[in-house]
C-alpha cells in the first residue's frame, strides 16, 4: 500500500500590491502593510523575489508620478507668489491646530505646521501624513495615537476645498494676505450724542395695543434634497441609517455615490454638507477633547455617557471615521 502524502501548511506570501508606499520624514519609502510600517529590508524579507521586482517597479512608478505632480504645482503658483501661498498655508495649518486646542509643550509645533502644510499642498497622501502623525519622535514622527491621528487628518480634510480656492484666488490676484495686527491702540473720534427724548408710557401703551395679531398659518413639509439631508444630519438620523457600524457606512455611501453619479461637483456639495452636520461636529468634538485631554476615543466617549450626555457610541464614531478614509477625490 502507498503512504498517504501528508499536506504540509504552505505559507503564502504577500503580494507586491498590498504594500502601500509612504515618505518618511526623510523621504525615505516606508511600506504600509495590514497596519504596520515596514522599512525595505523588512519588506524583502517578506516577499517572494518575484514580487520583490514589483515592489522596485512600483517605487520607480511613484517617483516618476512624484516628479510630474511637482513639475504641475510650480506651473500653477508662479514663483512670484509662492510666498503669499506660504503665508496662506501657514495661517490655515495654525488655525486647525487651534481647532483641534492642540498643546505647542505637548508636540513638535512647527513640525506638526509643516506636516499639515504637506497635506494642505497635496505634497503628502492621506496615509503619508498618518505615519509623520503616528511614527515615535525618535523615528521623526509626532507621537499621536491613531485615532488622534484620524481625527486630525479629518480636521484637515475640511479645508481642503476652502484652501483650493485661496490658492486660485493666489494665482489671479485677487487674495490679500493678512496684515499683522497693530499693536498701537486705535483713536477714537468724540461722537456727539444727541438728547435722549423723553418718551410717555402713555405712547408705549398705544405701541403695545397696534401690535399686530398672528393669524394661524399653515406650513407645507420642506422638501429636503439629498445634499440638504446630509447637511441636517443629525445623531437620530444617523441612528436610522443602520443598526451597526457596516449598515451606516453603506447607507452613507450610497448617498455619496449617487451624487457623484450626477456630478464630481455634486460630490464635493456632498460631502461639504456631510462635515457641517451635527453628527460631524459630534464626531469632531470627540476628537478634540481627546487629543486636548490626552484620552482614548473611548474614554471620553464613556464619561460623557456617564454624565447622561446625548452622545454617539464607540462603533457609531468608527462608522463616521472608516467613512471619511473613502470618501476620497
Amino acid at each position: 500500500m502507498q503512504k498517504k502524502k501528508s499536506k504540509k501548511n504552505i505559507e503564502i506570501s504577500p503580494k507586491a500590491e498590498e504594500f502601500v508606499l509612504v515618505r518618511d520624514e526623510n523621504r525615505e519609502f516606508k511600506y504600509y502593510y495590514q497596519g504596520k510600517f515596514y522599512s525595505y529590508d523588512e519588506a524583502v524579507r517578506l516577499l517572494s523575489p518575484k514580487e520583490v521586482k514589483k515592489l522596485k517597479k512600483e517605487e520607480k512608478k511613484v517617483v516618476k508620478e512624484e516628479k510630474k505632480a511637482k513639475v504641475e504645482v510650480v506651473k500653477e503658483m508662479p514663483p512670484e507668489k509662492r510666498d503669499i501661498e506660504q503665508q496662506m498655508l501657514e495661517e490655515v495649518a495654525k488655525k486647525i491646530i487651534d481647532e483641534l486646542q492642540i498643546s505647542a509643550a505637548q508636540y513638535d509645533y512647527s513640525k506638526l505646521v509643516n506636516v499639515i502644510i504637506s497635506r494642505l499642498r497635496g505634497v503628502r497622501k492621506d496615509i503619508e501624513v498618518k505615519y509623520m502623525l503616528t511614527a515615535s519622535a525618535v523615528a521623526g514622527g509626532l507621537g499621536f495615537d491613531e485615532q488622534k491621528a484620524e481625527t486630525i487628518l479629518d480636521t484637515i480634510k475640511k479645508y481642503l476645498i476652502e484652501v483650493e480656492k485661496k490658492r486660485l484666488a493666489i494665482i489671479r490676484g485677487e487674495y490679500e494676505p493678512k496684515k499683522p495686527k497693530s499693536s498701537a491702540p486705535a483713536i477714537q473720534k468724540p461722537v456727539a450724542v444727541a438728547p435722549a427724548q423723553q418718551v410717555s408710557r402713555r405712547t408705549l401703551s398705544g405701541l403695545d395695543e397696534q401690535k399686530p395679531v398672528l393669524q394661524d398659518v399653515t406650513v407645507g413639509p420642506a422638501l429636503v434634497g439629498p445634499v440638504d439631508e446630509l447637511r441636517s444630519m443629525d445623531l437620530v438620523n444617523l441612528r436610522r441609517l443602520g443598526s451597526n457600524k457596516e449598515e451606516i457606512i453603506g447607507e452613507l455611501m450610497e448617498r455619496i455615490g449617487l451624487l457623484a453619479e450626477e456630478s464630481i461637483q455634486k460630490k464635493v456639495d456632498g460631502v461639504n454638507a456631510w462635515q457641517q452636520s451635527p453628527v460631524y461636529q459630534m464626531y469632531l468634538n470627540i476628537g478634540y477633547e481627546s487629543i486636548k485631554q490626552n484620552k482614548p476615543i473611548e474614554q471620553v466617549i464613556r464619561e460623557k455617557e456617564e454624565k447622561g450626555d446625548k452622545i454617539m457610541t464607540y462603533e457609531e464614531f468608527q462608522a463616521i471615521m472608516e467613512s471619511n478614509e473613502q470618501m476620497q477625490f
